[in-house]
């Protein structure tokens, strides 16, 4: 696979980014867990739910499964040393590699499935549902795309695995989409639609509604053109410039309602995206 030095770079800076954010959640994680095993605070939580044994998943569970997707992020790394380094390797080998980061992110996503028990013993705001719904978009064309790559006679970039990866990454913008729409549409039920209009909340919401959904249909656009093209077309690169430019303005906005200490719970390793997708708009216009 031939790419420019700007997009070698930004791949790069993505993965980096991404391995970074997710040791970031890590922290905030355990640092979430800690208070739980203070004097009284688990009691409490079983008296929420009534099954102490629930409240160790619910807790754990998100925990394990950032750990699986740093590692993930690990691996990435070799892939990226392997393809570009041009050492000796086989697609076999490879494949094994990008299987097991595609693995990894399915070990996360499921990992997140267990807060589902929080939507049946208690009343949850629509941010909930839209955690769940994004696992639930998002692992079975991951499973599938683990399937394609494990084909030990199919080139792990070739025509199918190109196909199944495309369609993934446009599952996971819709499941972003979906994720973040419903913040807001939860916070219009709470406080009506003039709420979305009060202060910076136009900023935050037309980010997402504009941003997000051109993001989802340059994507959109790029599958259906995936014969003639390459997973890094240019409306591909659009894609990822959208979605690379949302984060961007989210972060912005959190600063603003000085809110940072939410920031975490948002893909901000998306933002180098933001680059790496100018980079393919401009190596396919050479």
């Amino acid at each position: 696979m031939n790419f420019s030095k700007s997009v070698k770079f930004w791949i790069f800076v993505t993965i980096i980014t991404f391995l970074v954010y997710n040791l970031w959640e890590i922290y905030e994680t355990v640092e979430g867990i800690l208070p739980i095993f203070q004097q009284g605070v688990f009691e409490n939580l079983g008296q929420i739910t009534g099954i102490n044994p629930i409240v160790i998943l619910i807790v754990f569970c998100p925990l394990i499964g950032l750990l699986f997707r740093f590692l993930g992020s690990i691996i990435s790394l070799q892939v990226v040393n392997l393809v570009w380094r041009k050492k000796t390797y086989t697609f076999s080998k490879l494949g094994r590699k990008i299987s097991l980061v595609v693995l990894m992110e399915i070990v996360y996503l499921s990992s997140i499935i267990p807060n589902f028990i929080f939507i049946i013993f208690i009343g949850t705001p629509v941010i909930f549902w839209s955690y769940i719904l994004q696992s639930f978009l998002t692992i079975p064309f991951l499973f599938i795309l683990r399937r394609r790559i494990n084909k030990k006679t199919e080139n792990p970039f070739g025509p199918e695995v190109k196909k199944w990866m495309a369609l993934t990454f446009l599952t996971y913008l819709v499941a972003i989409w979906v994720n973040h729409i419903s913040r807001w549409f939860d916070m219009s039920l709470i406080g009506g639609i003039p709420m979305l209009l009060e202060s910076l909340n136009p900023l935050g919401f037309f980010n997402a509604a504009i941003l997000l959904s051109l993001s989802v249909i340059f994507a959109i656009i790029g599958f259906i053109k995936i014969n003639q093209n390459s997973i890094f077309s240019k409306w591909f690169g659009a894609s990822m410039t959208m979605i690379g430019l949302h984060f961007i303005i989210l972060v912005i906005f959190y600063v603003l309602q000085n809110s940072l200490n939410v920031l975490y719970l948002f893909e901000l390793w998306t933002i180098p995206l933001f680059g790496l997708g100018l980079s393919i708009i401009f190596n396919n216009n050479k």
